[in-house]
């Protein structure tokens, strides 16, 4: 049985609540996009790429969104935050069997969003559908 973008999305959920990360972020896991006025760490997934061949595969980001924190009179990036949780994603995306699906981090960088007090963790992944 082919997958569609939703059931992939809906199986790298389901891998990041199996590897407890909804308990590690102040906001949700959303399979589409997050509030646009969050201000929580919210994580999107998201498909970029998908096909239909006999090896499935997919090529998806899982954005986690984290505020900045105030200094002074402006706003920079929550080091520690960003830290702990980039090691934390890289950790549960790292080469994992998960639901008939080959799941591994391709890259992972920080960047920050223009003008909002946010960075994103992109953690750019690929997911290849092993068939019984």
């Amino acid at each position: 049985m082919m997958l569609t973008d939703i059931d992939i999305k809906d199986t790298i959920y389901q891998l990041l609540r199996a590897k407890g990360l909804h308990e590690e972020i102040s906001g949700r896991i959303y399979k589409d996009m997050r509030p646009a006025n969050s201000m929580l760490e919210d994580v999107e997934i998201s498909v970029l790429a998908g096909d239909a061949e006999q090896i499935q595969e997919f090529t998806l980001n899982v954005n986690v969104f984290v505020a900045d924190i105030k200094r002074g009179d402006e706003f920079v990036e929550n080091t520690a935050r960003l830290r702990t949780l980039s090691a934390a994603f890289a950790e549960a995306l790292e080469s994992v069997m998960f639901e008939r699906c080959w799941i591994s981090i391709e890259s992972q960088r920080v960047v920050k969003m223009n003008d909002t007090a946010l960075h994103v963790i992109n953690n750019h992944i690929s997911a290849k559908v092993c068939f019984e």
